[in-house]
């Protein structure tokens, strides 16, 4: 996934810590989550095992979306918590949100 040109990838706090070996000290890294504590949480992490260049989306990515930015969910094949094999493709948004549900997953849900 990109944006603007600039590679990004969505992975779990656990994954994060998983690939905190293989991930250059040099980039810039920008974390994000739902909430802004989520990408607090993520940069914070970055920035104790020496990454330098960390940010992290003020207001998480729910603001991001609000601000008109584009979202992307079908990272992996799969929306939010679900995945296209259990036939559910739950974003964490509420319809009232518009965002709710999947609208973008490669199995239709």
């Amino acid at each position: 996934m990109a944006y603007d040109g600039v590679e990004s990838t969505q992975v779990t706090l656990l994954q994060l810590l998983e690939k905190l070996q293989w991930m250059e000290k040099g980039p810039y890294y920008i974390a994000g989550g739902f909430d802004e504590a989520t990408g607090f949480k993520a940069a914070n992490l970055l920035h104790h095992q020496g990454f330098e260049n960390v940010g992290y989306i003020a207001g998480g990515v729910q603001a991001w979306f609000q601000d008109g930015f584009p979202v992307k969910y079908n990272v992996n094949g799969g929306c939010g918590t679900g995945d296209c094999s259990s036939g559910s493709c739950d974003t964490g948004f509420g319809d009232e949100d518009g965002m709710g549900g999947c609208g973008g997953c490669s199995c239709g849900h």
